[in-house]
């Protein structure tokens, strides 16, 4: 885990400005879905009626960055084990050519870049929390929570 934040740490200066990521504003949530899924679809539908303004994000139009998949890391604590699909058929084609557990968090991301379907949707996150796959009850969480009280 040490190693996860030193790099997320290196990454967030420069190298952020010059691909052209931002950091996520306080509060600000990301939504990171697939079209198709279903409970991307669901988790959207509900922040929407909830009235939460959030950022959402194709990952089959517009895979996750080395950094953007760092930063999910690091809010994570089972690590990949959150992320990965293990039930993909990308994840089940590709873990015939490899062990998974062998490979580094550049290898490893090279692949998600390549294969966003490795990836659970959907992954919603803010600065401080995250959810992956669609949870009526955690939702919640990120009404704010002067709001939550109220409703």
């Amino acid at each position: 885990m040490k190693i996860i934040s030193k790099l997320a740490e290196l990454l967030d200066s420069t190298e952020d400005y010059l691909l052209g990521r931002t950091k996520t504003r306080d509060n600000e949530i990301i939504l990171y879905t697939r079209k198709s899924c279903p409970s991307s679809k669901k988790a959207k539908r509900w922040l929407e009626n909830h009235g939460i303004r959030f950022k959402e994000i194709d990952l089959l139009s517009k895979p996750l960055t080395k950094i953007e998949f760092v930063r999910l890391l690091q809010l994570t604590e089972n690590g990949t084990k959150a992320l990965i699909g293990e039930r993909s058929s990308a994840y089940q084609k590709l873990k015939r050519k490899m062990d998974f557990n062998e490979l580094t968090i550049r290898e490893l991301t090279d692949y998600i870049q390549e294969y966003p379907t490795l990836l659970k949707t959907p992954i919603i996150h803010d600065e401080k929390q995250i959810q992956v796959g669609f949870n009526e009850e955690r939702i919640r969480s990120f009404i704010p929570r002067v709001r939550r009280n109220l409703i």
